[in-house]
C-alpha cells in the first residue's frame, strides 16, 4: 500500500482550485477525509495482473450502411412558394440575433 501524505499545503492548493474558504476545523476534517479516501483507491494496486493487459484492442472498424445513389432535387420552386419574401432568386427571412 502506497503512504500518502495530505498536509496543509495540499489541502490549501485543492481549496483554492475549488475556491472555498475553509476554517481550520474543516481543514482537519478534509484532511481526515482525503486520506481515507485515498486509502480505498489505493487497494487498486494491491490487483496482480502479471502480465495481462488491462486493456483489449478490438479489431472492430466502423460498419456504415451504403447510401442509395442521390437522386437530383427538382422541386425548388415548390420550396420558394412556401415563403413570403423573395428577392431576386433569394429567399428573405426574419433577422435572428
Amino acid at each position: 500500500m502506497v503512504e500518502t501524505i495530505i498536509d496543509d499545503k495540499i489541502i490549501e492548493r485543492v481549496s483554492d482550485i475549488a475556491r472555498l474558504k475553509l476554517s481550520e476545523t474543516e481543514k482537519e476534517k478534509f484532511e481526515e477525509e482525503f486520506e481515507r479516501i485515498l486509502k480505498e483507491f489505493s487497494i487498486i494496486d494491491e490487483i496482480k495482473v502479471g502480465e495481462n493487459e488491462l486493456y483489449y484492442v478490438v479489431g472492430n472498424v466502423n460498419v456504415l450502411r451504403k447510401d442509395s445513389e442521390s437522386k437530383p432535387f427538382n422541386n425548388i420552386k415548390g420550396i420558394r412558394d412556401n415563403f413570403n419574401r423573395m428577392e431576386d432568386e433569394y429567399i428573405v427571412v426574419p433577422k435572428n440575433l
